[in-house]
This record gives structure tokens, sequence and C-alpha cells, in this order.
């Protein structure tokens, strides 16, 4: 019965007074976990013209092994140059489906006998400059192609003829400039296309790529009109990108073709607006990404249409203007991520529409003012997220019926007193911060309006003002006050009575024991090493 075996290689530069350079493929008899360990030697391998002997030594009982993959991806020793793909190899493993060279010093790609070869990644290869025509024209079982990170300078007409079952086509970080019309993918089952920080895609490049349904543009043009024709009559489409292009301008009409859009992202551009009835039509969209453009004012309008979009980013903008209800349309909203933006304040109902946010980030949006109301009966939400702002007050009644709120996070901002009436029917907040700030008072019955508070971090605060008498509290402390500035924390136990100074002792006592513990473990340790 033949095994399926996955081989890894392991490099191991050997330099000899040979006349001939030759590589020497050489396989152990031990294996671990279905893995066929194999050494590369490699013999006077500076001259890049000398001839180079490939041969393949296997031991004689795994002559019939079924190998499935050969790869040196997952080993440490990169450097021994393989300059072209052995002819040897593919003969040796017929049924090898999967070939992956990371950092090689590959010169010539070459690749015959490649029927049954379904993955083939190459990476950092730094002495490639070409992809040579029809080189992949026996690969007809090839299903995804990655190659990044390397200096190919070329590309042929055929250079990716052949690769009619093709669904998965990554290329990124070369130094191309351009792809000509015939030169990239013709199959028609190609699903995934990536391409990243290359020359440019000749127009008419796509058009054979009816079944294509994710497509990743990135650092690619700041031309959107060139972007909307390689996007034209690519209807299949369920997710595009086109971050870090510079885009100062789009034509948002152009997404409205593709009705099966579920994931758009935008991101890392230069955007400034987004017009009224922009994403309108686009029903099935569930992400949205707009974070790190210019966007300054968001229209009543700007999202109508998306009544299915889950989660919206607008993080890293200057929008500070809210004359408008921008979210009003968005009812199915889970995730809004707005930080880094520059606001003072929210308006009162902004998120009354929302009843589906489960998660809140408005960190670093120099607030300075929460309003009562703002995020009333909000029932799904979970997470509220108001770190690096400058609020300085939590009015009475900020927060009302938010039974599923169990995180809330206020670090680094100018709060001054925290009030029990700030919080109504916030019962299962389990995890409260507030490090950093300016506190020198908490009311008494603040922490009783969370009973199933277990974690609450305060530190580097006044702490003048404080009395939580009649909550049982254990401290990383026996002096409480003085630690404020610093650790103030607390893990509630199981009941909220008042701390008596029998159960103080005692937990005193096992602190004391287990910190003497951990400290003759770490002694232990240290000597052993």
């Amino acid at each position: 019965m033949k095994s399926k075996i996955v081989i890894i290689f392991i490099f191991n530069l050997i330099l000899s007074s040979m006349t001939q350079a030759t590589q020497i493929i050489v396989c152990s008899p031990l294996t671990v976990n279905n893995i066929l360990t194999c050494f590369v030697t490699s013999a006077n391998v500076t001259d890049s013209s000398a001839p180079v002997e490939i041969i393949i030594d296997l031991p004689e009982n795994y002559t019939n092994l079924d190998v499935k993959g050969f790869s040196n991806s997952y080993t440490p020793f990169h450097d021994v140059e393989i300059r072209f793909i052995p002819p040897q190899l593919l003969q040796k493993f017929p049924n090898l489906e999967e070939l992956s060279l990371f950092s090689s010093g590959l010169r010539k790609l070459s690749l015959e006998n490649c029927g049954k070869i379904e993955i083939f990644s190459l990476s950092y290869s730094d002495f490639l400059e070409e992809i040579p025509n029809e080189v992949f024209k026996n690969c007809t079982n090839l299903k995804r192609l990655v190659i990044t990170n390397g200096n190919i300078e070329k590309f042929y007409e055929d250079s990716f003829r052949g690769l009619t079952s093709l669904e998965y086509f990554s290329i990124s970080d070369q130094k191309f400039a351009k792809i000509f019309n015939n030169s990239l993918i013709d199959s028609e089952n190609l699903e995934f296309f990536y391409f990243s920080g290359n020359g440019s895609i000749a127009a008419g490049a796509f058009k054979h790529l009816k079944k294509l349904r994710s497509l990743q543009l990135i650092k690619y043009s700041s031309d959107f009109s060139h972007i909307e024709e390689l996007l034209n009559n690519l209807t299949n489409l369920i997710s595009i990108t086109l971050s870090e292009n510079s885009l100062t301008n789009i034509n948002f009409d152009v997404f409205k073709q593709f009705k099966n859009l579920s994931s758009l992202n935008l991101s890392y551009n230069q955007l400034m607006t987004i017009p009224a009835n922009s994403f309108d039509g686009l029903e099935n969209l569930i992400r949205l990404n707009l974070a790190d453009n210019h966007i300054t004012t968001l229209h009543e309008d700007s999202f109508k249409g998306l009544s299915n979009l889950e989660t919206l980013s607008l993080a890293y903008n200057y929008i500070s203007d809210y004359s408008s209800y921008p979210f009003n349309h968005l009812i199915n909203l889970d995730w809004l991520v707005y930080t880094h933006n520059s606001f003072p304040t929210l308006p009162v109902k902004i998120f009354e529409k929302n009843q589906k946010l489960r998660i809140i980030s408005l960190n670093n949006c120099n607030m300075r003012i929460l309003n009562s109301g703002t995020f009333d009966s909000l029932m799904n939400l979970q997470q509220l997220y108001f770190d690096n702002n400058q609020i300085s007050s939590i009015p009475d009644n900020a927060f009302i019926n938010l039974p599923s709120l169990t995180y809330i996070n206020f670090n680094d901002n100018q709060i001054q007193r925290l009030n029990s009436n700030s919080f109504v029917n916030v019962t299962n907040l389990e995890i409260f911060y507030i490090l950093r700030n300016q506190v020198d008072e908490i009311e008494p019955n603040f922490i009783k309006k969370f009973p199933n508070l277990k974690y609450f971090f305060a530190g580097d605060n006044k702490c003048i003002n404080t009395s939580l008498s009649g909550v049982d509290i254990t401290l990383n402390s026996e002096d409480f006050f003085s630690d404020c500035h610093y650790n103030w924390q607390y893990g509630r136990t199981t009941t909220t009575t008042t701390t008596t100074e029998e159960n103080t002792t005692t937990d005193s006592a096992v602190i004391f024991r287990v910190q003497f513990m951990f400290l003759i473990g770490l002694i232990i340790f240290v000597n052993v090493l």
C-alpha cells in the first residue's frame, strides 16, 4: 500500500573541489508524522554558468512512495541555490500535487511533466527576471498559483497559457511595468485574483474571467477610470479590494453592476466625501471598509441601500460634522469602527436605528462630551470603546438599558468622578477599564450597579474620596489607597458582602503563600538555566 507523503527539504551547503557543480537530493529513511525529510547538497554553485547535475537519491524501500508535496518553505536554510527545477523531480514523483519554492535562487522557470501539480508557489526568487512563454502549458491541473516578492521584469504574451483549471492567482511585489492584453489567465474557472505592488494591467486582460468572484488590486493605480475598465462585465464578483491606490474620486455607480457583492474595501485612499446614494442597490453588501481616507463629512443618505451591511470601518479619517444621521439606513449593522476621527460629541439617538449593533469603537476621536441618550436601548450592544479621548465626565443616564453590554473602556481620558446614576440597567457588565484618568471619587454604590462585574481596572488615578464599602473585593495590594496611582484593580468574588477583618486576613495569607511559592519556583528555574 502506498503512503501519501509531504516532502520538506532542509538545505545544507557543502563546498568541495569538484569541477562540476552538483546538487544531490538525499532523502532520509526516517519519517515523522508522514513527513519524509530530504537534504539538498550543493557544490561549486558560485559560477552561475557552470552546468549543474541534479541527483535524487531515495532509499530503495521508498521507491513506491506516493509523494504529494515538495517544499522548502518550512526550513531555515534558504540560501542554497536551486537554479532551476530539476526534471528528475517531477519524473521521480509523478503524483506530485504541490510544489513550493522559497528563496530558491531560481534563474529559470521550467515546468515539465507538471500535469498533476495543483499548487505552485514561488516566493523571494530574486534572480528570476522573467516568466517564459508557455511555461505552464502542461500544467492543466494547476488550481493555485502564487508568485510573490521577487524581481520579475518581463512577461510574454503567452506566459500563462494552458492554465485552464486555475482558480486562485496571486502575483505581488515584482518589477514589471505592464502585462499585455492576453498575458493574464484565460481560465474560465479563475475565482480569485490578487495583484499588489506591480505594474499596470492592460484593458481587456480580464475579459475571459467570467467566474471571477474576488478581485484585489492593491497599490495599483490612482486612475479610477482605468480600474473601471477592468471591472466592467465582471458581474459575478462578491469581493472587491481597491486599497492603497491614492484614489481621490470614485464613480460609485460602477459598483452597482455587482448585485452579489458582499465585501468592498476602499481603504488607504484619499476619498474626501461619500455622496448620497453611493451604494444604493448593493443590498447584499455585508462588509464596507473606508478606513484611512480623508473623509470629513457623511451625508444622511451616504449609506442608503445597505440594509444588510454588518461591518463598517471609518477609522483614520477626519470626520467632524454630524449635522445628519448617516447610519439610519444600516438596520443590520453589527460592528462600527469609528476610531481616529475628530468630533467633540455624538448626537443623541444617532444609533437609534441600529438595534443590532454589537461593537462600537470610538477611541482616539477627540471626544469631549458624552450625551445622555446616545446609546439608549441598544439591546445587543456588547462592547464599547472610548479610550484615548478627552471625556471629562460621564453624565447621569449616559448608558440606559444595555442588557448585553459586557465590556467598556474609558482608558486615557480626563474623567474625574464615577457616578452610579450614569448606568441604568447595565447589569451584565463584566469588564470596566478606566486607567490613566483623573478619578478622585467613586460613589459607594457605583460597583453595586454591576452584579456580574469581574474585572475593574483603574490604575494611575487620584482615588482620594473613594469608598467601596459593602463590596467584597480582592486588591493587588494591602494598602488600597496608596496603590490607586499604579495598579488599582479588583476581581469580584462570588458574593457581594462587606469584607470582614477575618476574611481580609485570610485572603492576605493566601496571597502571600502564592507569591512566596511563585518566587521559590522562579529561583529554581533560573538556577536550572
